[in-house]
């Protein structure tokens, strides 16, 4: 008998850990590589035409990018030294050497789900801060740190990946040399011009993995698109970068302008770009994205001795940071699966707060899939993005277009009174645990959206409240995450 866990997050590290390897880069490579890619996208075809796939049961997993601090809250660029010295399969690097990545084994979507996953993360955070106190380290779930200098990124902390490396030199030969340019417009303002990838690793997220079957794939992400707008605001955890206050979620900009590659134009013409919400809804079949990445660039043309689990196609899928992200992965059978990545939400501030958005999103785009199964038109895409943006820079506060709603109307109203009691009657059809239902939904986000204070929200007021250093900030920060309560509930 199959263990119901899925080790997709394993499959997926492995992947990393391949990529690391010398890749040759030469124009032979390319050209052999983006043959494969045709080849193996032929394939998923194949596979979608006879249903092949795996993984019928709904499952949940995730990501969780950190900070790494000394005792004052500043950032050290030494997550070779910290993985090495943790020693945890789960634990890996990302782009900047002042991050981590977190991983956590999926759960099946049923019962007691959410709290399994946060006893989980609680126990493996535990355990790596009692052994970074050893050496004076610290792990901070923050958006970005805004004692983060953006000349601290460079070159020199970049992680000892030579996937990373062959990455940026493919994104600057695209951009035939020219620097990328982040200019964000919020409460301050910042301008920076940028030789390399690296501004992009001042953001740092929560992601949600979530595995639906195959057939249902289309509505679910086109649900989790519609989610987007509401789960950035919830979720806002990055208004003070490079120490500005900018937007609420400033993680959005961020992203998208150090990551501004040319990607294709869609059939309006419009330029749909390498991070991007994408160029509209999924139709028939999720297929459809894995199709469109043909037409984006190939970045990392490392080739693969086994094409049988369609490397060439997961690797270069990896390389298109849709804010939702189909991705391929394999069951215990060796059955391939579907998944969603959401990528929305900050990193934070705790793992009750982000527990809590778990359980949120889950609700959420089941209660939107009804919405549309009962004959609920979604939003327009051009609305859903316009929405995306205006969450991202007002966060709770944003005032949006909705179905059903004449004019525009608050994000924390409309949650409190419509979509709340949805998400809370879907997760009961789900079968999960009504006491897990009742203190992550009905407890700490109906707090956090009482208070109108989210990660975003403490930050500001912390920092134009107490008029301390960005240090001391971090660092009172810090304290309270590790105590895990709300982050509702924080004082100043």
């Amino acid at each position: 008998m199959v263990h119901p866990r899925l080790i997709y997050q394993g499959l997926d590290l492995k992947m990393n850990r391949d990529s690391e390897s010398q890749s040759d880069a030469s124009q032979t490579a390319m050209k052999e590589f983006q043959k494969r890619l045709r080849r193996e996208t032929a394939t998923l075809m194949k596979w979608f035409r006879t249903r092949r796939f795996g993984g019928q049961r709904k499952a949940l997993g995730l990501e969780i990018e950190a900070w790494l601090t000394n005792e004052g809250g500043q950032p050290v660029p030494e997550n070779d030294r910290v993985i090495d010295y943790l020693n945890n399969p789960l634990i890996v690097p990302e782009l900047s050497k002042f991050n981590l990545e977190f991983n956590s084994l999926p759960e099946i979507l049923e019962g007691k789900c959410f709290s399994k996953i946060h006893s989980h993360l609680s126990a493996l955070f535990a355990g790596v801060a009692q052994k970074l106190h050893h050496i004076n380290r610290h792990i901070v779930l923050m958006g970005s740190l805004p004692n983060l200098d953006h000349r601290m990124l460079n070159i020199e902390t970049m992680s000892n990946c030579s996937r990373y490396r062959q990455l940026n030199r493919q994104i600057m030969r695209l951009k035939r040399g020219a620097p990328s340019l982040v200019s964000i417009r919020g409460k301050e303002s910042i301008d920076y011009r940028h030789d390399n990838v690296m501004m992009e690793a001042a953001g740092t997220s929560f992601q949600i993995h979530l595995q639906v079957p195959p057939t249902e794939m289309v509505p679910f992400y086109n649900a989790s698109l519609m989610a987007s707008a509401i789960m950035v605001a919830v979720t806002a955890n990055t208004p003070l970068l490079f120490g500005k206050d900018l937007w609420a979620e400033s993680r959005i900009p961020l992203f998208e302008q150090s990551l501004a590659l040319p990607g294709f134009r869609d059939v309006k013409g419009h330029q749909v770009r390498r991070v991007t919400l994408g160029s509209g809804y999924a139709s028939r079949e999720i297929l459809g994205c894995f199709i469109e990445n043909l037409s984006y660039p190939v970045l990392l043309p490392r080739l693969f001795d086994d094409d049988h689990s369609l490397p060439h196609l997961r690797l270069h899928n990896g390389t298109i940071w849709r804010w939702n992200r189909p991705i391929l992965g394999y069951d215990l059978n060796g059955d391939p699966s579907l998944r969603i990545e959401h990528r929305c939400p900050a990193a934070g501030p705790t793992i009750t707060d982000m527990i809590t958005n778990m359980a949120f999103y889950v609700g959420l785009v089941h209660a939107l899939v009804s919405f549309q199964k009962k004959g609920g038109d979604f939003l327009p895409f051009p609305d859903l993005r316009y929405n995306f943006y205006l969450c991202a820079k007002f966060g709770l506060h944003a005032k949006i277009k909705w179905p059903g709603c004449s004019g525009a109307v608050g994000v924390v109203p409309l949650i409190t009174h419509r979509l709340l009691p949805q998400c809370q009657a879907e997760l009961k059809k789900l079968g999960i645990c009504s006491e897990e239902i009742a203190y992550y939904l009905e407890e700490v986000l109906v707090h956090r959206l009482m208070t109108g204070r989210n990660g975003c929200d403490w930050q500001r007021h912390y920092h134009h409240d107490r008029k301390g250093s960005f240090d001391d900030l971090v660092c009172a920060y810090r304290e309270k995450q590790n105590l895990d309560i709300p982050v509702s509930r924080w004082t100043l």
